[in-house]
């Protein structure tokens, strides 16, 4: 964001004095809560509601509601109309609409929710994507429990599901993302530092990695204690602009060298195979933009307009070649449905990946067959596929999405020869951009500890 004088700014206070108490819904004379739940949210109304209507159903309603969202994101609903629908609705507890003056994603939200929890003395936060709904009845109710015994951050499982209400996988033994109702104690959160709202982001890594060094994290190993987070192809970024979704991770996480190394050996592989075999229409001009907007972030501290990326992300997906499924019917279906142990910690986190891999080598078996899939398990999965199948699609409920089309068997011996020869134009790519990430690093720790909240009016 660039503050009054056109400068990229990094100052939490800038930030913090720019959210904004739209309104409270609910009792007026309601006392406040110990507990703040945050939602940010950009323009997806709908969901708003639907969790709304899941937190509605908890045991427990001790706690407040801050649903955040941001000037760009009201270009999109009208916020005159939400406030209507949810004072109609007449919900059990007391909703917080903030709205902040600037947008970076989805850190944006919880650093508004966090900038007012601080403010206004709550004892902790809990973090909730806007599209994870907790349908255990007793969700919250646990793990503010569980945080009352030890007065350290709780960090629950929950599971991804299709559309179809199919589960894909169980997920969080480690902290893989905060926003499935983990709870940050304020006196921690002061501790570690607020989210980095800085980096245009659908999560700040560093802020998670803040939170496990600290070692002041419970893990539920309660299977039963769920949320659900239903799957949305449009959010996997890898699929369409590979630069782009890896570049913050370079510039702005938190990594140590090798760790740094080992992504570059691996993201350049994956530009190298989405340059080469992705079906999208717009691949050499989309390659191309992603190019010149990495040289220019590696080259300076602008920030890139985050709603920009978002349009042009959802335009790539609309240039790939779609079809209801008719006249397919030789296609084979794949679906992995696995459950899987994640963590941020460096070997693990390697460990995971080379040895997801290897596993994925089974996956020849369909070399130059037709292969669909219901979602996206993990990155190494998206290569073998582009790379080998005859035809690579995914199914995105009626609709069937034509990752990679490798029908031509000449030109597909062609491409899998010219991978080698492009392979070491990214990794000399990202070799620069780890040197650099490791000049430019960001130390995000404390972030935001020093802000002067009599200076902010939220």
């Amino acid at each position: 964001m660039l503050d009054g004088e056109g400068m990229v700014t990094t100052s939490a206070q800038w930030y913090a004095e720019r959210v904004r108490l739209i309104d409270k819904i609910g009792d007026k004379n309601a006392e406040k809560k110990n507990l703040l739940l945050i939602i940010p949210f950009f323009n997806e109304v709908d969901l708003v509601f639907k969790n709304l209507d899941y937190l509605k159903m908890q045991t427990f309603k001790e706690f407040d509601v801050a649903l955040c969202y941001s000037i760009e994101g009201e270009k999109f609903f009208n916020p005159e109309e939400l406030k209507k629908e949810l004072q109609k609705r007449k919900y059990p507890f007391t909703i917080y609409l903030i709205k902040t003056e600037f947008d970076n994603g989805i850190p944006t939200g919880f650093f508004a929710g966090e900038v007012f929890a601080i403010k206004h003395n709550y004892e902790a936060v809990m973090y909730v994507d806007v599209d994870a709904f907790a349908v255990n009845k007793d969700l919250v109710k646990i793990v503010w429990n569980e945080y009352k015994k030890e007065n350290v951050a709780i960090v629950p499982y929950f599971v991804r599901f299709l559309k179809d209400s199919k589960e894909i996988k169980v997920i969080q033994k480690k902290l893989y993302n905060t926003h499935n109702f983990t709870l940050v104690p304020i006196s921690i959160l002061k501790e570690v530092g607020l989210h980095y709202v800085v980096i245009p982001a659908a999560d700040d890594l560093n802020f998670m990695k803040r939170l496990i060094k600290t070692n002041k994290i419970k893990y539920l190993d309660n299977h039963n204690l769920l949320s659900i987070h239903p799957f949305k192809i449009e959010n996997e970024f890898v699929v369409f602009s590979p630069l782009t979704s890896m570049l913050d991770g370079f510039l702005w996480i938190d990594h140590s060298f090798f760790e740094m190394l080992i992504k570059a050996l691996f993201v350049s592989f994956l530009c190298s195979v989405w340059l080469l075999f992705t079906n999208n229409s717009m691949t050499p001009s989309a390659f191309l933009y992603d190019l010149k907007k990495l040289i220019k972030r590696i080259s300076s501290n602008e920030i890139i307009n985050v709603q920009k990326e978002r349009k042009e992300v959802i335009q790539y997906f609309r240039n790939y070649k779609t079809t209801d499924g008719s006249g397919v019917k030789e296609i084979e279906i794949y679906s992995s449905i696995k459950t899987k142990n994640w963590s941020l910690e460096s070997k693990k986190w390697i460990r995971f990946h080379l040895f997801s891999f290897i596993e994925k080598l089974k996956y020849f078996k369909f070399f130059r067959k037709i292969i669909v899939q219901e979602w996206l398990d993990t990155k190494s999965e998206f290569l073998l596929f582009h790379m080998f199948s005859k035809q690579y699609w995914i199914k995105d409920g009626d609709r069937y999405i034509l990752l990679a089309d490798n029908s031509n068997p000449f030109i597909h011996a062609l491409k899998l020869m010219l991978l080698p020869l492009i392979y070491p134009f990214f990794l000399a790519l990202f070799a620069l951009v780890t040197i650099i990430g490791l000049i430019k690093h960001v130390n995000t720790t404390g972030y935001g500890t020093d802000i002067d909240y009599s200076k902010v009016n939220c």
